[in-house]
């Protein structure tokens, strides 16, 4: 009697082979995703929280004056103008202005408020990336604080 050759069985490579291959992908994809850089806040949060309730305040009372407060982009000239209430022009206001891109930390930028005779100031654009960016506005004129946050979106100069 002859001894019979044994049968090689395939499953027990397989299923190891499939245990490699479903690791390798695991540890590929947490490499990838650790890597990613997320910019859905600013670098000082948790100091903007502690100033929230003073932020909802000067809110209020620049909600008042909504009509009066202008932030818009034009895009013809690639300039984003900002408008205060003519009234606080006499009372030369201070304050800044930035351009936060929620996408991109890296891309945002702080302005001091410096307005014209009419109450006006145009940023250049021409340097901004295309796209969601915030504007946000405060100031102080006499001895209240004012903010406004408006979105606006940059896009192509026109040709």
């Amino acid at each position: 009697m002859t001894q019979a050759k044994p049968i090689w069985n395939p499953w027990p490579t397989a299923i190891i082979g499939w245990f490699i291959i479903f690791f390798s992908g695991i540890v590929v994809y947490t490499t990838w995703s650790i890597r990613q850089r997320v910019d859905l806040v600013g670098v000082d949060y948790y100091d903007q929280e502690m100033r929230f309730q003073h932020r909802l305040d000067s809110m209020n009372r620049t909600q008042r004056m909504a009509e009066a407060v202008r932030v818009e982009f034009v895009s013809s000239s690639r300039e984003i103008v900002v408008g205060l209430p003519a009234e606080h022009a006499p009372l030369h206001p201070i304050g800044t202005i930035q351009l936060y891109r929620p996408s991109d930390a890296r891309l945002d930028h702080r302005t001091p408020l410096a307005l014209d005779a009419r109450g006006q100031q145009s940023i250049d654009a021409n340097g901004l990336a295309e796209g969601l960016w915030k504007v946000r506005v405060s100031w102080t004129a006499g001895t209240n604080d004012f903010f406004r946050d408006e979105t606006i979106v940059l896009t192509p100069a026109k040709r």
